[in-house]
């Protein structure tokens, strides 16, 4: 006790004579630390963030469907699909739920059976593309005219500010698809959804483009349905 005692005296002296800033003092030392400081040194992180919303697959749930390799193989009821739009790259669920990412230079054909259709994936040669490996979804495909797209989808940062209020901050998958066509023998070209543009690569279709854009179904701006349907007419002809 009597050592206790003395060790304590020792240390009081010491605690007694060190000196506390005051409030106004450590306001200004931090500043100073906070000034000498780069900004990436203090993480800030914003409370308003929700996550992510929207899906990066073409249907999110695993699908029945069939697969063809570049080695031949060829898979069916074996297994389970579904394609990422962000990585443009099949996913495959074995029966015990494992799951797999595939590499695209291993795959030639990818069938989804989603309800009563089909949904095609495969390689095709565009012009003036180089990348051989990625996996366009097939729209149309006729005795003239063959259609397909690239499915994309991205990431985009969505910040809603107002002066009122302190909006929400989340990341978006959106989609940003490009449309290809071809006649026989020859290559995709890649096609826009406007009318004009669509008259301008199809200049042997002018005459029959024109007479259905000025009908009232057309007013409006073109989509995919309408696009499939223009062609599935002119193969027709």
């Amino acid at each position: 006790m009597k050592k206790i005692t003395q060790l304590l005296a020792l240390f009081i002296p010491f605690f007694t004579s060190a000196q506390i800033p005051s409030s106004t003092e450590l306001h200004s030392q931090f500043d100073q630390i906070g000034r000498s400081q780069r900004p990436s040194t203090v993480p800030i992180f914003d409370s308003r963030y929700e996550g992510v919303k929207g899906s990066r697959f073409t249907i999110e749930d695993y699908l029945a469907g069939e697969i063809w390799l570049t080695d031949g193989r060829h898979y069916t009821t074996e297994l389970r699909y579904r394609f990422d739009e962000i990585e443009n790259s099949i996913q495959v669920q074995y029966a015990d739920g494992k799951e797999l990412l595939l590499f695209n230079n291993y795959v030639t054909k990818l069938h989804l059976f989603n309800k009563d259709s089909t949904i095609i994936y495969r390689k095709d040669i565009i012009e003036g593309e180089k990348d051989i490996h990625k996996l366009h979804q097939v729209l149309f495909e006729g005795k003239n005219y063959s259609l397909i797209k690239l499915p994309t989808r991205k990431v985009v940062r969505i910040d809603e500010k107002s002066a009122l209020t302190i909006g929400r901050l989340y990341d978006q998958i959106n989609p940003i698809y490009h449309y290809y066509f071809k006649t026989v023998n020859a290559l995709f070209k890649e096609i826009k959804l406007k009318k004009k543009d669509i008259i301008k690569v199809l200049p042997s279709q002018k005459g029959f483009l024109e007479k259905h854009f000025n009908t009232p179904q057309y007013d409006k701006d073109l989509n995919e349905k309408m696009l499939i349907y223009m062609f599935q007419e002119m193969d027709k002809e």
